[in-house]
């Protein structure tokens, strides 16, 4: 999982898209989310699910609905489901 979040941050740190501060704490907030799911036993699919909710929660008590920081939060799901079946079939053994 760290790696997954490492490699996370590097693409949003060098990706030629221009984001804000604010878009980096919300990929912090979808990390750490995701990490935590994880740590108390949840799969892939609800660690991004929690990601994914913890982000749309946020955005339903702001002023103004954004996606790009609903996508922000979630963007740890990327990693967590293009996983292949052999990182699974791996810690099955």
């Amino acid at each position: 999982m760290r790696l997954i979040a490492l490699t996370t941050v590097a693409a949003i740190a060098l990706s030629g898209c221009s984001i804000g501060p604010d878009k980096v704490l919300h990929a912090g907030a979808g990390i750490l989310t995701a990490a935590t799911g994880k740590a108390i036993g949840f799969t892939d699919k609800q660690a991004c699910a929690a990601s994914l909710a913890v982000g749309i929660a946020k955005e339903v008590i702001d002023p103004i609905f954004s996606i790009p920081d609903v996508v922000a939060t979630a963007i740890i799901c990327v990693p967590l489901l293009l996983k292949t079946n052999e990182d699974s079939d791996a810690k099955a053994q």
